[in-house]
């Protein structure tokens, strides 16, 4: 009877601490990647451009463009910042880890990964380096590789802040 009382007093303060730590780490990767908080212009490699933007929902950033929507939140169980989002006939995930430092500066450089998943039920898998160049632009080089393919597409953009 002990040990089920001493089990039950350490699954309730487990169940009291967790959620308060998770809170507190989600606010630190929030804080963190609140770099992302603005108005870009994406310039792709192909020449085209785009206008992104991301917005403070107080505990994610939502993600607004003409071709697509995304999610950006903390993952408790992954422990990562994770972005939902969908457009163009697909839906995607990324994670992005918690790179070291307490804010995101020139030369911040991580790499991340993701999966595409067209509506016809193709899956692609996406990797990518994120580097800060300084407070207003950013850059993403990567490749994708559709399952069951052996060839890789390569692909970047670079991100400059308008507002």
């Amino acid at each position: 009877m002990k040990s089920l009382l001493c089990c039950a007093i350490a699954v309730g303060c487990l169940l009291v601490v967790c959620p308060e730590s998770w809170a507190d780490e989600a606010q630190d990767f929030h804080d963190y990647y609140s770099y992302f908080q603005a108005t870009w212009i994406f310039d792709f490699d192909d020449g085209t451009e785009s206008v992104i933007v991301c917005s403070d929902r107080t505990t994610h950033n939502l993600v607004v463009s003409e071709q697509f929507t995304e999610m950006w939140g903390y993952d408790p169980v992954q422990k990562m910042w994770t972005g939902y989002g969908f457009g163009d006939a697909s839906r995607w995930v990324y994670r992005f880890p918690r790179p070291n430092g307490d804010v995101l500066e020139a030369g911040t450089k991580w790499d991340y990964d993701g999966t595409i998943l067209l509506d016809d039920g193709t899956k692609i898998v996406s990797k990518q380096t994120f580097t800060c160049i300084d407070n207003d632009h950013f850059e993403v080089r990567g490749t994708r590789q559709m399952e069951g393919d052996e060839q890789l597409s390569k692909f970047g953009v670079r991100a400059r802040r308008i507002k």
